[in-house]
């Protein structure tokens, strides 16, 4: 499943949620390019036969038990992985941006595509998750 998956998500960005609240919602779409990103909501009921988005999330993503929600940017040789909370709390949408600016470098997780399948890259310690914003502040 992993060809079909990345032959149809590669380039794009899914948030991983269990429900998003309907304000952050609307205030990320209204970022610029915050309508862009997918949105696959745990809660949804399983399709039959299982899509290549649902097999690579109940697969590859949702055991590296990191706190929801999860943003990943799917690149054609890997996918990349930061949850969204700071302090406990979701980051302001508007955040997202820079969050994915850094992605490259700064992951909780990487899964890299090799011969065997997936590898798994750890990045950042679940509870580290700052981020630059463009004139050298930080979080």
């Amino acid at each position: 499943m992993l060809e079909p998956f990345f032959d149809r998500f590669s380039g794009r960005t899914v948030i991983v949620h269990c429900g998003l609240d309907v304000r952050w919602l609307t205030e990320l779409l209204a970022t610029g390019g915050g309508g862009r990103h997918l949105r696959f909501d745990l809660r949804q009921a399983q399709s039959r036969p299982v899509s290549p988005l649902e097999h690579v999330i109940q697969r590859l993503i949702l055991p590296l038990a990191l706190p929801l929600p999860l943003i990943l940017r799917i690149d054609p040789d890997a996918i990349l992985v930061r949850h969204l909370l700071r302090s406990g709390m979701i980051c302001d949408p508007s955040e997202t941006a820079w969050i994915l600016d850094e992605i490259g470098t700064r992951f909780h997780a990487a899964l890299r595509r090799d011969a065997n399948g997936m590898r798994l890259e750890r990045g950042l310690p679940p509870e580290e998750n700052s981020f630059s914003l463009p004139a050298g502040w930080t979080t």
